[in-house]
């Protein structure tokens, strides 16, 4: 059943006013960008581009994690692992793979820059669930900025080429029209004054960027921050940060406080 939720005029030069509501249900911003989607039965839908993309990427990526017996979190996580010990040289490896185009859009205003790791970046596409939905447009509406590090999106790239070359073009789609703040990583693993470091240097790099980018939350279906408590920086999983937060994550939510403890 189709229900109206609102209508507008389309202005002399072909704008539309987006109502309010809409606005808020569908986390769009001053600078958010849409996607008109024109679907097989004729209707036209409008989504935030990182849902639109995030959808495409998931449909041409379907069954994909069935084919390498990828059924859980975990299975994704040793996949990544796997990938990392093979290319420990670099990021990279042998693979040669460039970045697709992407501009970093600028939201006045934001309470909540929120990071996303490589484990949730892969899991939304190959390992799709409301969770990792919710956690996304969550993350990309108003107010928030979704940050994903330089060296997360690289690692992605790697370990998809490797194991589903076939689903590199989607996951390039999505990592060029979603809506996110792509943060630089550092070559090395600076000296900050941080207590306890993650083992694994891709972790650690991720860490390290976290802060150094001032996000407020990562996230992460790893163990690899367990047990670290840095100011300002709050670690948990999308499940964790669905559960307790749902679409209430303003500036007026607990999240604004650091220290909380990672949990599954």
């Amino acid at each position: 059943m189709t229900s109206l939720i609102a209508t507008a005029r389309v202005s002399s030069k072909g704008q539309i006013t987006v109502p309010i509501q809409l606005r808020h249900e569908m986390g769009l911003h001053t600078g958010s960008l849409v996607t008109f989607i024109r679907e097989d039965d004729g209707t036209l839908s409008i989504l935030s581009s990182t849902l639109a993309a995030l959808r495409y990427a998931q449909q041409s990526c379907a069954g994909a994690a069935q084919e390498k017996h990828i059924r859980r979190h975990e299975d994704l996580n040793r996949l990544i692992r796997h990938v990392r010990h093979r290319d420990s040289h670099s990021l990279a490896g042998t693979v040669r793979i460039s970045l697709p185009p992407h501009v970093s859009l600028q939201h006045p205003g934001s309470t909540l820059r929120i990071m996303a790791d490589t484990s949730v970046l892969l899991a939304a596409i190959f390992l799709p669930c409301p969770e990792t939905q919710e956690t996304l447009r969550i993350c990309s509406g108003d107010p928030h900025i979704l940050v994903i590090s330089h060296a997360s999106i690289l690692e992605a790239l790697t370990v998809v080429q490797a194991t589903w070359p076939r689903c590199l073009p989607a996951l390039q789609l999505f990592l060029t029209y979603a809506d996110y703040e792509c943060a630089p990583t550092p070559q090395g693993i600076p000296r900050i004054r941080v207590r306890h470091l993650p083992q694994r240097p891709n972790a650690a790099k991720t860490y390290i960027t976290a802060i150094n980018s001032r996000t407020s939350i990562l996230l992460s279906y790893t163990r690899d921050f367990a047990n670290l408590h840095p100011p300002h920086l709050t670690v948990m999983s999308p499940r964790t940060f669905v559960h307790r937060y749902g679409g209430s994550a303003t500036s007026e939510s607990p999240l604004r406080h650091p220290g909380k403890p990672f949990h599954r």
